[in-house]
């Protein structure tokens, strides 16, 4: 039987205090400087708070916050078992919520396989959107390309043909990232072989 609670979603405000039934054992967030991941941190009533400081957002250790878990490994699979070592107790047995607002995707996707793996079966996620980005389509979110490669977890078994093989890319503002995938090694697509797919709508502050 399919279990439809999973698609359900409400909005909670940045601004306005929270409903006191909101509230979790283990709360997680990636940190960035954003004033929105800040609020939602700040207001979330949890057991425990964790932030997660990944060494690609390049910030000085006078800039994390404290308590924070930080480590250089930039292989999502070894930072977040480093991260998960030190917590205390079954997390799996306990409420969960994420904000996932200032975690990077390869992090978001692997987490997922591994809150599986560790037996959870159930968490909030929260997401913060800003109404408008400063300088909207020209919004730089990255700088450079180290290496394109699959995410830990998720690697697919080698075939040499690629005749038959489909790349689905959510595209967003970030059109530099696309092109690397896009143009990368065995991936290389042909014109022939592109698909265009319409994009979801806009995505609101909120959790399940």
């Amino acid at each position: 039987m399919i279990d439809y609670t999973v698609l359900y979603k409400s909005e909670l405000s940045v601004n306005a205090d929270w409903p006191s039934e909101i509230r979790w054992d283990t709360f997680i967030s990636g940190f960035t400087v954003a004033e929105r991941v800040k609020r939602v941190f700040d207001k979330a009533n949890a057991g425990s708070k964790h932030w997660l400081v990944f060494p690609e957002y390049r910030f000085a250790k006078e800039q994390y916050p404290p308590g924070s878990f930080a480590s250089e490994s930039r292989h999502e699979a070894e930072y977040l078992k480093s991260f998960w070592d030190t917590l205390n107790g079954d997390v799996s047995k306990g409420t969960l919520g994420i904000d996932i607002t200032g975690f990077i995707r390869p992090y978001l996707i692997f987490l997922l396989r591994w809150l599986a793996e560790q037996g959870v079966r159930r968490f909030d996620a929260i997401y913060s959107e800003p109404d408008i980005y400063g300088k909207r389509e020209e919004t730089k979110f990255s700088e450079s390309v180290t290496e394109v490669r699959q995410v830990a977890g998720f690697e697919g078994v080698h075939d040499h043909d690629t005749s038959n093989d489909y790349l689905i890319i959510g595209a967003g503002y970030d059109d530099q990232l696309i092109a690397h995938v896009a143009g990368s090694g065995p991936t290389r697509l042909r014109s022939s072989s592109c698909k265009k797919s319409r994009s979801i709508g806009r995505i609101r502050p909120m959790t399940r």
